[in-house]
C-alpha cells in the first residue's frame, strides 16, 4: 500500500512539471525594457516594454495601455511587420495591420528591432477625422 502512494506521488508531481513546461508561459520572455516612439518625427519618449516570442512572432507592449502601443514582427526569413496598435501617443490614435491598413517596414540588427511606417487613425484634437501618421518604434527585446 505504501509503494503504491509513493507512485502516485510521484505521478502526479511528474505530470505537474510536464504541464507547467507546456503552459503558455513556457513562451520566450524577455524581461521589461524601453521602446522608443516617434509619432510624425516627434519623439514621444521612451515607455517600459514587454518584449514576447512565439516561434517567430514577437509582440511587443507598452506596460501602459493609455498612452502605449502594441505591435508584432515576424522574424522567420524576413523580418516583416504584422500589426502596430498605437493608442493615444503624440497625440495619435490608429493602426498599422499587415495586407490591411497603413503601411510599414521592420528590421532586425545588433538585436534592436525597429518598425516603420504609416498607420490609419485620428488625431486626439479631430477624433471624428479619419488621418494618419507616420510612426517609428525602435526597442532592443
Amino acid at each position: 500500500m505504501y509503494n503504491r502512494v509513493v507512485n502516485a506521488t510521484a505521478a502526479v508531481s511528474v505530470i505537474a512539471a510536464v504541464v507547467a513546461g507546456c503552459s503558455s508561459e513556457s513562451r520566450a520572455r524577455v524581461e521589461a525594457r524601453t521602446i522608443k516612439v516617434l509619432i510624425n518625427g516627434s519623439d514621444t519618449g521612451h515607455h517600459l516594454v514587454d518584449c514576447t516570442q512565439v516561434r517567430w512572432l514577437w509582440t511587443l507592449k507598452t506596460l501602459r495601455d493609455d498612452p502605449g502601443i502594441t505591435a508584432q514582427l515576424e522574424t522567420g526569413g524576413d523580418v516583416v511587420a504584422k500589426l502596430v496598435q498605437i493608442n493615444n501617443l503624440g497625440g495619435f490614435t490608429g493602426t498599422f495591420g499587415q495586407d490591411v491598413t497603413g503601411a510599414a517596414q521592420a528590421s532586425l540588427r545588433n538585436g534592436t528591432f525597429t518598425i516603420v511606417g504609416t498607420a490609419v487613425g485620428w488625431y486626439d484634437d479631430k477624433p471624428g477625422e479619419r488621418s494618419s501618421a507616420r510612426f517609428e518604434i525602435i526597442t532592443a527585446c
